[in-house]
């Protein structure tokens, strides 16, 4: 995974294994992903061309990545500039009253404060017009007692997501577990196998989902 010149001295490949190494740890303790598509070169000067930056995310922001690309254009950097988009659905809250929680003394005392002199004389048209200012009444009293509130949302579960990934990350979290009380080889070994499992079935369900 890291190759450079200074690999050429005994003490630049001990340095450069230990690089590794805690590369490794991040990637798998943390839950990353790599998001690098294609051949198409993030450095480039007149001496070298190569692929040496590296994009990682969790699996669960990339998999509301669509579109990962490496910008054509030169920005007087021997970096080229990565660019990606995110897609994000967010549903519109929903807007309730919860009769049960509501207090209908408030919404007495309320509709009674709105509630004007009985008129002495009616006809069809003042009825109508005071049956509709009655109705009004109602409901701001009770938009008193019983406040609207926006409704709970649910987070859309990944399309890609099954029993089989459930039960392979629930194996992740045990072996990380373990690996944090006890940070052995056996224990690392587990813990990188249980996620290379979850990567693997997580890629194929993607792949099958027509996502990847």
């Amino acid at each position: 995974m890291w190759r450079h010149k200074f690999m050429e001295h005994p003490l630049g490949k001990q340095r450069d294994e230990q690089k590794r190494e805690a590369l490794e740890n991040l990637i798998f303790t943390k839950n990353l992903t790599i998001l690098f598509k294609g051949s198409q070169p993030t450095f480039i000067t007149c001496r070298a061309i190569s692929t040496i930056d590296v994009t990682m995310a969790t699996m669960e922001a990339a998999n509301i990545i669509r579109v990962w690309r490496v910008h054509p254009d030169d920005f007087s950097s021997d970096h080229r500039l990565i660019e990606f988009g995110i897609t994000i659905s967010v549903k519109t809250p929903m807007y309730s009253q919860n009769w049960k929680l509501g207090d209908f003394s408030i919404f007495r005392k309320s509709l009674d404060k709105m509630m004007t002199a009985p008129l002495k004389s009616w006809t069809a048209r003042i009825l109508e017009g005071e049956v509709e200012q009655f109705h009004a009444s109602i409901k701001k009293a009770l938009n008193i007692s019983h406040p609207v509130k926006p409704g709970r949302t649910s987070l859309r579960k990944a399309a890609w997501w099954n029993k089989e990934a459930g039960k392979l990350r629930w194996e992740v979290k045990v072996y990380l577990s373990r690996f944090r009380k006890n940070c052995s080889e056996e224990n690392f070994s587990l813990l990188i196998a249980a996620r290379r499992g979850f990567f693997m079935q997580a890629d194929e369900e993607i792949k099958a989902k027509g996502m990847g």
